[in-house]
């Protein structure tokens, strides 16, 4: 936070409205994204004949003289000369000032300050790594954006005195219990903790333990999975398939302004209960998006915005979304190498697009091989089951038929060629 000289701050948790305090000091003031906030000028009533000029960054932005109001709108202000500020955005921040001159020019009274809107801090997300001995770890608390926020360190529940940074180094031997920890992250207008997280760092391990089952194969990338309220996602889901992109809210008021976008363009859009682009059906009770046999077309961002009647946004949704083909069935093929002593197999599938690759010898996996191509040593390698590969993606997945390897050593070198002194025999005859 920016202080100046005086450290005063207003901590109002109301999303209808914040009053600044005290007249005619410079402040600091914080606001709520989208609430009301009053700049009061300590004032019980102005005199028609005093002279009210509020500046916003030096500009001004509300004149009257003498009861005529003549830049602003009389609403602008109370009856004490007080400014409204209303549903504030992001062009709200800055300096404000006010100056009250009676009828013979003199400054009488006045306010000066510097307003920060905020917005609504989203959850935070505790992770850690652990030291290199397991005996310490680094725990950090991850936050969307974390201007103006200020951060807090929770152990089984109780605060952590001191520990204010968005990071938390701790020894493992001093803290211990079954909660865990969690961070809180909080600005002037809203708060929010984290779940707790259970450090799992051992020390240095035991003899190796008994070898385990094998491997399962790979999951599909990480840039797959299920979707929730008010975070950014990626979703996939099946070509032609149905999905919802859901709201996580019971039930929308009719009074609510809901809106639906693809690409950046609005799809739905409803207002007190009217639609007035795309179809009723495109929702549900809730407002979750409503999307019926998808096409390639589908695939894109989506973000949704509820707004209450006071033009307050109070729940969203953002994401991406994937929509990717059922994979097809693999055919794998192999060239042999030219000694016969290795092969080289590759695993074919028609769409290769978001397809994570897996290999398995005589049934049992091979771990670490997850390309489309697979190097092998034939005197490693033996068995009558032979190779096959498995290709998925998040929404399918194929195995292709086993092959058999048979690479052959080449032939042996032909035999060398008789000399050009060995030659057929045939009959000399001489004369005696």
């Amino acid at each position: 936070m920016v202080c100046g000289d005086y450290r005063l701050f207003v901590l109002l948790l109301t999303t209808s409205s914040i009053v600044a305090a005290v007249s005619d000091e410079t402040l600091n003031v914080y606001a709520l994204l989208g609430s009301n906030l009053t700049l009061p000028l300590d004032q019980k009533l102005l005199s028609d004949q005093d002279a009210l000029r509020w500046a916003h960054n030096r500009k001004v932005i509300f004149y009257r003289l003498s009861g005529v109001v003549r830049r602003g709108e009389p609403t602008d202000v109370d009856v004490a000369g007080s400014l409204q500020l209303l549903n504030l955005s992001d062009s709200s921040a800055g300096d404000y000032k006010a100056d009250v001159y009676d009828r013979t020019g003199v400054r009488v009274n006045g306010w000066s300050g510097h307003v920060y809107v905020v917005g609504k801090v989203s959850t935070p997300v505790v992770t850690f790594l652990c030291g290199s001995g397991d005996a310490t770890a680094t725990l950090k608390c991850d936050v969307r954006n974390p201007k103006h926020v200020v951060y807090a360190w929770t152990h089984e529940g109780q605060l952590l005195t001191g520990e204010t940074k968005p990071t938390l180094s701790v020894s493992l031997a001093k803290f211990k219990g079954d909660k865990g920890f969690s961070c809180s992250v909080s600005n002037s207008g809203s708060k929010a903790q984290s779940n707790a997280v259970q450090l799992k760092s051992k020390q240095p391990p035991p003899p190796p333990p008994p070898p385990l089952p094998p491997p399962t194969p790979p999951t599909p990338k990480d840039y797959c999975f299920k979707a929730r309220s008010e975070e950014t996602f990626n979703v996939c889901a099946l070509l032609g398939s149905n999905l919802t992109l859901s709201l996580d809210q019971k039930l929308l008021s009719d009074r609510d302004a809901l809106r639906w976008a693809h690409n950046s363009k609005v799809i739905f859009t409803r207002l007190s209960g009217v639609v007035s682009r795309g179809k009723p059906t495109d929702v549900d009770a809730a407002g979750s998006l409503q999307l019926l046999n998808l096409s390639i077309s589908s695939a894109g961002d989506y973000k949704a915005d509820v707004y209450n009647r006071t033009g307050v946004r109070v729940n969203g949704w953002s994401g991406h979304v994937y929509v990717v083909e059922k994979v097809s069935t693999p055919v794998v093929t192999f060239l042999c190498g030219s000694s016969g002593a290795t092969a080289t197999l590759k695993c074919n599938v028609l769409n290769p697009k978001y397809v994570v690759y897996a290999w398995t010898h005589e049934g049992q996996l091979l771990t670490g091989e997850t390309k489309p191509t697979l190097s092998v040593s034939l005197a490693k390698f033996k068995g009558d089951k032979g190779f096959s590969c498995i290709v998925s993606n998040s929404a399918s997945k194929a195995q292709s038929n086993a092959v058999q390897l048979k690479c052959k050593p080449p032939p042996p070198p032909p035999p060398p060629t008789p000399k050009d002194y060995c030659f057929k025999a045939s009959t000399v005859m001489a004369a005696v």
